[in-house]
């Protein structure tokens, strides 16, 4: 979904489609925070999950090609594929609420919320 698409849609369905993506606390999130999240989920999601990517992954794979066909080392070239792999980038954890966002909360007469965070 692009982003365009995405500004047509109400908040209620934002925070729908956020939350069924993985975004924790959605109801939270402003329609630009919601949207920003929609679309790094999505992008995350169309990233190929294996095989190499760019020129150097071409090289690469035309190396292991060879090193399968030409020199029959089966086991040499799964090894070259296999160190050629993009490494995933793990990501930090969301941030925990504290206490100060509490007594902001509290503050501004969201006395529900504050004790839920």
């Amino acid at each position: 979904m692009q982003p365009d698409d995405l500004q047509k849609l109400s908040r209620g369905e934002l925070i729908e489609l956020a939350t069924s993506r993985g975004v924790r606390s959605a109801d939270a999130l402003t329609r630009a925070e919601l949207i920003d999240e929609i679309t790094k989920r999505a992008v995350s999601d169309e990233q190929p999950s294996g095989g190499m990517l760019g020129f150097l992954g071409a090289a690469g794979e035309l190396v292991a090609g060879m090193v399968d066909r030409q020199l029959h080392m089966p086991e040499a070239a799964k090894l070259i594929r296999e160190m050629a792999k993009p490494r995933r980038r793990s990501q930090p954890p969301p941030p925990l609420p504290t206490v100060t966002l509490a007594e902001i909360y509290a503050a501004q007469g969201y006395l529900e919320k504050a004790l839920t965070v």
